[in-house]
């Protein structure tokens, strides 16, 4: 037993030890996190979050990128077309009152 403790005390003096120490602690939770955080969002998400979701959310979320790219284009478009039934509308208010005048930004 006295054998290997001067032994490791002959490999661990010194700045040895510091680097050992300083290994261990940066590398320990790292690890730790890696080899338990493996995959677990999917299984969270199944577990937790899925389940709170309505029904119509789960059914008509886009999978793919073109889909979400549609989606976002036509709610770009209903936007847009949102904007100009405003301005029409102000428009046709304002020929009515007998202004003239388009709407001013």
């Amino acid at each position: 037993m006295s054998n290997f403790r001067a032994r490791f005390n002959r490999m661990f003096a010194g700045g040895n030890l510091e680097l050992v120490r300083f290994t261990f602690y940066l590398l320990f939770p790292i690890g730790f996190m890696y080899y338990f955080g493996i995959g677990l969002e999917e299984d969270i998400e199944k577990q937790y979050i899925a389940q709170l979701k309505r029904e119509d959310e789960r059914k008509n979320l886009p999978h793919t990128d073109e889909e979400w790219a549609r989606l976002l284009v036509q709610a770009r478009e209903a936007k847009l077309q949102n904007m100009k039934n405003q301005i029409m509308t102000q428009e046709l208010r304002n020929r009515r009152a007998g202004t003239g005048d388009s709407p001013s930004n």
